[in-house]
């Protein structure tokens, strides 16, 4: 490994002793769940509307749709990796769900609901949810009730 040792200064990188290159920029942050995979989900209306549909990125022709009149449902994104969670957009089509939550797991089996609501009115729903995965992917403790 070549190393190169400067002191600050108002010189020009160029001028700086050995090899020197600046720091790598920053990765991007993990794109949006529309764009992660794979999803699963407990019924499908249809081979048109699998859970894939839901995460493959097109807003305009392709969806995910449940078995029509058997409720409860689910859909689960696998995100591939322990990630914080800032912000989820649901795009509802004229059948919504009016009561849903959103939780999250590291492990598929151990859930925590970090949104729920009983007054779903369909439309867009763009919901600012700021949970962070903590060191060692264990979830952050629940505010007191």
């Amino acid at each position: 490994m070549r190393t190169a040792s400067f002191s600050p200064s108002r010189r020009s990188p160029s001028s700086w002793p050995g090899s020197w290159s600046p720091p790598a920029a920053p990765k991007p942050p993990r794109p949006c769940c529309r764009r992660a995979g794979p999803a699963s989900s407990s019924s499908k209306e249809g081979s048109s509307y699998s859970s894939g549909k839901a995460v493959d990125g097109n807003l305009t022709s392709t969806r995910w749709a449940s078995l029509e009149g058997s409720d409860p449902q689910w859909i689960r994104v696998d995100l591939g990796v322990i990630s914080s969670i800032s912000r989820v957009k649901l795009f509802w089509e004229a059948a919504y769900g009016k009561a849903y939550t959103i939780q999250v797991s590291d492990d598929a089996a151990n859930w925590t609901t970090v949104y729920s609501t009983s007054s779903g009115d369909g439309g867009q729903d763009d919901l600012g949810l700021f949970y962070h995965a903590l060191p060692g992917g264990r979830p952050p403790p629940l505010p007191p009730s």
